[in-house]
């Protein structure tokens, strides 16, 4: 056990053993990594200062090595991945952002904002990014992430056949192409309830919100005591240069009352803009 010191004026302890992955806990989960028990951080490889800290998985970007991952198994039946970004530390100066997605051919970019960070619960289903995962035949790969501008503490990562606390996006049809007026369908997931939900879209460039509905924002409704909150989002004509690829938009759950605040995903299928 070693002091490290993070931040001006901040200290965390940090040990040089690694995380526990926990494989098939219950029927649920595939697989669920926390930074409780100490190790040796097998299994994970950084261009940076990676450690665990405070019960968390830390990294501090040196200069340009930016990135840090592992490989994590896959499976159909568990196709939601969850990461719990749990705070960001702020450099004084230097671009800010991150950027987290699978090494393989025809993968989205599905964790992302630029020029500043989203911390709080993502939740992204992977059978919607890569539909060539349903067959079942990849059954690991390599998850990338890139961190820039500050010290970054991620408290857990997972897969589940079905998410517990979770903001989840679904279209008609199996649509990969969305266009100004199509419809998508939200649904906000609280293990312990909740008493207001509602849901606002950001750019991932910048994270300047994108006005959906006259209010800005989703409200959402709940019919069981606020665990399960429902809406839907008519996609606006977003003025841009280009169109959105996967993982341009974040999608925020903002949640008064309970035990969770922030739950966030990102647009795993492509947004035709309304050109300039």
């Amino acid at each position: 056990m070693k002091k490290a010191m993070l931040a001006t004026g901040l200290i965390l302890i940090a040990t040089q053993l690694p995380a526990k992955v926990v494989n098939k806990p219950d029927d649920n989960t595939l697989w669920v990594e926390t930074f409780e028990t100490p190790d040796d951080l097998k299994g994970w490889k950084s261009k940076g200062d990676l450690m665990i800290a405070d019960n968390a998985l830390t990294f501090k970007p040196l200069e340009k090595n930016v990135t840090f991952g592992r490989y994590i198994k896959l499976n159909p039946d568990y196709p939601y991945l969850q990461i719990n970004f749990e705070k960001v530390i702020p450099f004084k100066k230097g671009y800010r952002g991150v950027t987290v997605f699978l090494s393989m051919k025809n993968t989205g970019v599905f964790l992302t904002s630029a020029g500043g960070w989203q911390p709080g619960l993502w939740t992204v289903n992977l059978l919607d990014f890569m539909p060539q995962l349903a067959d079942g035949k990849l059954k690991s790969s390599y998850l990338v992430s890139y961190f820039y501008g500050g010290i970054a503490s991620f408290k857990s990562y997972k897969m589940v056949a079905q998410p517990e606390n979770a903001l989840l996006l679904s279209v008609a049809d199996g649509k990969r192409e969305l266009k100004a007026g199509d419809k998508i369908q939200l649904t906000v997931l609280l293990k312990e309830g909740g008493k207001d939900v509602t849901v606002t879209v950001k750019k991932a460039y910048t994270l300047p919100k994108v006005k959906v509905g006259e209010a800005g924002y989703i409200q959402l409704t709940s019919e069981d005591e606020g665990k399960t909150w429902t809406g839907e989002l008519t996609v606006p004509a977003i003025k841009n240069k280009k169109d959105f690829k996967p993982g341009g938009l974040i999608f925020e759950a903002n949640i008064l009352g309970g035990k969770m605040r922030k739950l966030y995903t990102s647009n795993p299928w492509k947004v035709i803009v309304t050109k300039k």
